[in-house]
């Protein structure tokens, strides 16, 4: 019996976007299911979804797009999240407790959830608050996990007086030695505004925003 070829991740990511800006949830679940047979995991996340969202994101800036149209495929980009997250690796053992959040006013959650989901593929156990949470609660969500790290997601720069407000929050209640990452695109590259507000490292995509977890690592 002939078995199909495995699916190029290119071929992958052009078809997942199609299927974003058409619309077609079913055909973006599909594509990513087998390419998640054969591709690793955290590929699918990085090289389609991830992609195919900043592609997204880049048609709507050159107003190639509507914002109905750019909503319509982060909302499917966030269901195919879920099928997805069945797939990811179970780590045998814990390497730190994180929590993941945007700030009040803050908008867009899915960079934050892909780095939650790999975060713990990597073997964080971690805390995902989405967006729009009262600052008080995300501090007593750290303190109650007993969070070494809070990455906090900021895409708009009106956000940046939420994420100001937000690590003082977490600095005075949870001190010094909690360890604070910043990302998203509030962040421009080679920017040393995440210094100014007092976060200990940034990462403008995931693979940036992983790493700067992983330097936290004792």
């Amino acid at each position: 019996m002939l078995h199909p070829a495995p699916i190029d991740l290119e071929r992958a990511f052009q078809l997942y976007l199609a299927a974003l800006l058409e619309g077609d949830r079913r055909a973006a679940v599909r594509v990513t299911e087998e390419a998640a047979r054969s591709h690793p995991i955290t590929s699918v996340y990085r090289q389609i979804v991830e992609a195919a969202q900043v592609e997204v994101g880049e048609c709507w800036a050159r107003n190639e797009i509507s914002v109905a149209r750019e909503h319509m495929a982060t909302a499917i980009s966030q269901y195919v999240l879920g099928t997805l997250y069945a797939h990811l690796p179970i780590p045998e053992r814990t390497l730190g407790r994180a929590v993941i959040t945007g700030v009040e006013g803050e908008k867009h959650q899915l960079g934050s959830h892909m780095v939650a989901d790999l975060l713990e593929a990597e073997g964080w156990s971690v805390r995902f608050l989405g967006t729009q949470v009262p600052h008080r609660d995300i501090v007593e969500v750290a303190r109650e996990h007993g969070a070494k790290a809070v990455g906090i997601s900021a895409t708009m720069l009106t956000s940046l007086d939420g994420v100001d407000g937000l690590i003082r929050d977490l600095r005075e209640t949870l001190g010094p030695e909690l360890r604070i990452v910043v990302g998203g695109r509030a962040f421009p590259a080679g920017s040393g505004l995440w210094r100014e507000l007092g976060a200990d490292a940034t990462g403008r995509n995931l693979d940036e925003a992983l790493e700067a977890f992983r330097t936290l690592l004792p």
